[in-house]
């Protein structure tokens, strides 16, 4: 009796698509004798092997069919095996055939427009608000630490509005990604320059002389902005 090997292939052999697309559904084939393993897939940046759920995938052990629509950016990597037993290869433990699907998933493109995004104001005046426009479908997040005293974000219109009570530069993060989908992130900064107010003091009638006439009868003045008069003799 002549041992066989197992065989095991998948169509399509790859796969790319831009993040919230489905991937084209993968039909695994394999020989009849073998037992497929469960497929799991290398995410990356994480250097193991996982469900493919943790992908967004699922694969249905009746049709052998790979499915779903990834929810990770980047170059992942499916992983298949099957493997023949002894009592077909004549091997101990068997023998077990591997194959390796690659899928890339590309950051979907959006825009992220905002208005008003740098500007300068004196404290204690009212901002420009700042607008935030993204797609329908797309979260946005704002760093409202960073915002100055006295500026809020308005979740539900997407403004940054207010009137800064505090001096200084006030650089605030925007994240825009699609729902759902890890390492499709754009951010943007805004930049508050709060300025301070301009220090003034107004004097009325300041340099004037006045006059005075004391018990001596002598007129007194005084020619700084203060007007004094001498009651115990004329100043000489």
């Amino acid at each position: 009796m002549r041992a066989i090997e197992p065989s095991l292939s998948a169509n399509p052999s790859s796969a790319t698509v831009e993040a919230t697309n489905r991937i084209p559904d993968i039909t695994i084939t394999k020989d009849p004798l073998s037992e497929l393993a469960t497929p799991t897939v290398t995410i990356e940046g994480t250097g193991e092997s996982r469900p493919l759920s943790e992908l967004g995938l699922s694969y249905d052990t009746t049709s052998r069919m790979i499915t779903g629509t990834p929810t990770v950016v980047g170059h992942h990597t499916i992983h298949l095996s099957t493997t023949l037993s002894k009592r077909y290869t004549g091997v101990d433990g068997g023998v077990t055939k591997t194959l390796d699907i690659p899928v890339t998933v590309n950051a979907k493109s959006f825009d992220l427009n905002i208005t008003n995004q740098t500007q300068t104001k004196t404290v204690l005046s009212p901002i420009d608000p700042v607008v935030l426009t993204v797609p329908e479908g797309i979260n946005l997040t704002v760093d409202t630490d960073a915002l100055p005293p006295g500026v809020t974000y308005n979740e539900e219109n997407k403004r940054i509005e207010g009137t800064p009570s505090r001096v200084g530069t006030y650089n605030i993060t925007v994240t825009a990604r699609p729902n759902g989908i890890t390492g499709n992130n754009k951010t943007a900064t805004v930049t508050i320059q709060v300025d301070k107010l301009n220090a003034s003091i107004d004097i009325s009638n300041n340099g004037q002389k006045c006059s005075s006439w004391n018990s001596n009868g002598c007129s007194d003045y005084n020619s700084e902005s203060t007007c004094q008069c001498l009651w115990n003799g004329c100043a000489s």
